[in-house]
């Protein structure tokens, strides 16, 4: 099952007051976006995994279940949150959300944009890196980093 979060590629004024309070972000939509998926890596650790598909990277970890480093399965709760590209002045309250909803999750900055900006740094409306909204357990720098890069840094956020 995977569930969407919020996304507003479609509309970059939409705000969390315009949902019902009833709702959270992890049932508002159901379009492309950030998604909570299940997942087993190959030495057979389970994970809950969102990954906030913020530009290309995150075709990474497309690739990384195309080359079958990760097999979706049933994993009860998302506990790492990969965040891949790049974040802009626009995205950050959705961002914000995203993070809020996730309050247990380890945070995976993915990808030189997701770490430092990448090649954007010094452009007004770039954030330089997802360490200025949250606390960072790891980072994957990279433009793009490899898929197995993915995995490892996944597998060492899931050893207890």
């Amino acid at each position: 099952m995977s569930v969407a979060f919020p996304h507003i590629w479609r509309d970059l004024r939409l705000t969390a007051s315009q949902y019902p309070d009833s709702m959270t972000p992890l049932d508002r939509s159901t379009g492309p976006g950030p998604r909570w998926a299940g997942y087993r890596l190959a030495d057979g650790v389970g994970i809950g995994l969102v990954n906030l598909e913020l530009a290309c990277c995150s075709l990474e970890v497309a690739s990384a279940i195309t080359l079958g480093l990760l097999v979706p399965s049933h994993e009860p709760s998302p506990s790492v949150l990969v965040i891949s590209g790049t974040i802009t002045g626009a995205l950050v309250p959705t961002v914000s959300e995203v993070i809020a909803a996730l309050p247990d999750a380890k945070v995976l900055a993915f990808g030189a944009c997701a770490c430092s900006g990448g090649p954007y740094w010094d452009a007004p409306t770039v954030i330089p890196g997802v360490n200025q909204l949250t606390t960072v357990s790891m980072y994957v720098p990279g433009c793009p980093p490899r898929p197995q890069a993915l995995v490892s840094a996944i597998s060492e956020l899931a050893r207890p």
